[in-house]
């Protein structure tokens, strides 16, 4: 029960940031790429990577090669 407990304030200290729910909502519709999310958000690299590191961690988002570039997917768009 403790575990699933935790597993929910992880979850929810992950969407409850305004940054990593902005960028859930902007690759909600598309594939975006991290570049193209830096632009569209006015955000540093490294930050970027953190939030979206985070992301990927607690399972929200999947990330994938298409080509040459990285192509980031919403894994629970319903959710949005």
């Amino acid at each position: 029960m403790l575990s699933v407990m935790n597993s929910a304030l992880q979850f929810l200290a992950t969407v409850a940031d305004p940054i990593r729910l902005r960028i859930l909502h902007l690759i909600k519709e598309h594939r975006t790429t991290p570049t193209e999310l830096r632009i569209l958000m006015s955000i540093a690299d490294e930050d970027l990577a953190s939030h979206l590191n985070l992301l990927v961690t607690h399972g929200l988002v999947k990330t994938g090669k298409q080509g040459a570039h990285l192509k980031i997917k919403h894994k629970y768009a319903a959710l949005l």
